[in-house]
């Protein structure tokens, strides 16, 4: 029972009585604060435990769950104690330690997950969608293969196939043509398992997803069936990669959170953010550009160390490495990254490219606009550089060939811009 000072102890005692009368067993109650009502804890007349922590009611939460065990909280507080703020954050920890959460006109499911087994796992999850899971993802697979380990990424995605597939991408070319057949088939040729693939050269399986809860469990899925697959072809870890806010359902040994710091802070911090926080070893901010968002950094780091102590925090940006030369073309960019930070990246494909961004867009996930500006500027560009995302294949690359453009795909590459440390030098950490 989560109980409070502002309602009177024979208030909460009748309640508790009759929830008990029910056939519940109660086992104990957190003493969330509030004075108002009452002189002590002994006002109760409770035969059971009340815990209570002078560091709040988060920390007496966490004492009563390691205690008691229990398989429900079921909250008689109310405002003041608990208000909107307080109760996802309440809701969060008892998600994090596998307690349904049970109010008045509230049921909160804690979520299970599937045991990966003996086999070691890494979570990419994110607060949302285009947070960079995908790329990190690959950056991740591409650190474990340069350590030696065999490595196979299971991704789910909104597009994912029926049934599990296994795209084996040490050794099957993924190119221009053979993401343009993948097309003709009716498949999704942009889906995360072929990006992780193509850019990482490594062996992914492909996994859909439908609908995701609050705290991120997918409502329908075949990733444990992919995950079986996964193991069969005897890795050295497994890296589970999220859709969306959506977390992969067989639970990590460790976990990287992802968020984009366009978005609100609450995705991080608010809501099911905490939760996600938890879980983690490592939190990646995204898009970190500009002098507002170091500002923004800051403070959802020292946040996101109150919630979580031994979070590691970093800020990034994404470059641009694409898998074929662009020197001497003349290039079309087409991206998904906000318009503000489109020049930032063009400047970068220059530089270190030798080629010249004739147009940049960042209309790559709306078909029409994309078809639009292509035709528009055809007769300017010699080559296409993308990532491959949303319309990259159905819109960009048909457009290239069917036009006798150069088309090349492009890694998005995370580059640390908080620390002297390398991304690489935080991976090493959340896989030890």
């Amino acid at each position: 029972m989560l109980i409070d000072g502002e309602h009177y102890p024979p208030v909460v005692r009748q309640a508790v009585l009759e929830i008990a009368s029910s056939g519940v067993d109660v086992v104990g109650a957190v003493f969330l604060g509030g004075s108002e009502k009452i002189e002590g804890l002994k006002d109760y007349g409770f035969d059971f435990e009340i815990f209570h922590s002078e560091a709040g009611f988060f920390e007496a939460t966490k004492k009563a769950v390691a205690a008691l065990n229990p398989d429900v909280a079921i909250d008689l507080s109310d405002e003041p104690v608990l208000g909107y703020e307080e109760r996802m954050t309440i809701a969060s920890l008892l998600a994090y330690l596998g307690v349904d959460y049970l109010g008045s006109d509230f049921t909160f499911k804690a979520p299970r997950y599937v045991d990966p087994g003996s086999v070691k796992s890494v979570g990419v999850i994110g607060t949302g969608k285009r947070v960079g899971k995908t790329a990190l993802s690959a950056a991740l697979a591409r650190f474990l293969k340069a350590q030696g380990k065999k490595v196979v990424v299971v991704a789910m995605g909104r597009g994912g196939p029926e049934e599990p597939v296994v795209l084996d991408g040490e050794n099957i070319l993924i190119n221009n043509r053979f993401l343009l057949e993948l097309k003709e088939a009716g498949k999704h040729a942009a889906s995360d398992y072929v990006e992780d693939a193509m850019m990482s050269r490594i062996v992914t399986v492909g996994c859909r997803r439908c609908g995701g809860g609050m705290a991120g469990l997918p409502f329908v899925s075949n990733v444990v069936k992919g995950f079986e697959v996964a193991k069969s072809l005897r890795p050295d870890i497994i890296v589970l990669e999220g859709s969306g806010s959506a977390i992969p359902p067989v639970r990590a040994h460790n976990y990287l959170t992802v968020s984009n710091l366009l978005e609100s802070e609450s995705y991080v911090l608010g809501y099911f953010g905490p939760y996600r926080l938890m879980l983690s070893r490592l939190l990646v901010l995204t898009n970190c550009e500009t002098t507002s968002e170091r500002k923004r950094y800051e403070l959802i780091s020292q946040q996101a160390r109150r919630i979580n102590p031994d979070i590691e925090v970093v800020g990034t940006v994404f470059r641009p490495k694409p898998l074929e030369s662009l020197k001497g073309e003349k290039v079309f960019l087409a991206v998904t990254a906000k318009e503000e930070f489109v020049p930032a990246i063009a400047c970068y494909l220059e530089e270190t490219e030798n080629c010249e961004v004739v147009y940049a867009s960042n209309k790559l996930a709306s078909r029409p606009q994309l078809r639009q500006e292509l035709e528009v500027k055809k007769r300017e560009f010699t080559a296409v550089a993308m990532e491959l995302k949303a319309a990259a294949v159905d819109v960009a690359l048909d457009f290239a060939v069917k036009n006798g453009k150069k088309a090349v795909f492009f890694d998005n590459v995370p580059h640390v811009v908080t620390t002297d440390h390398s991304m690489d030098d935080y991976f090493s950490m959340l896989v030890d």
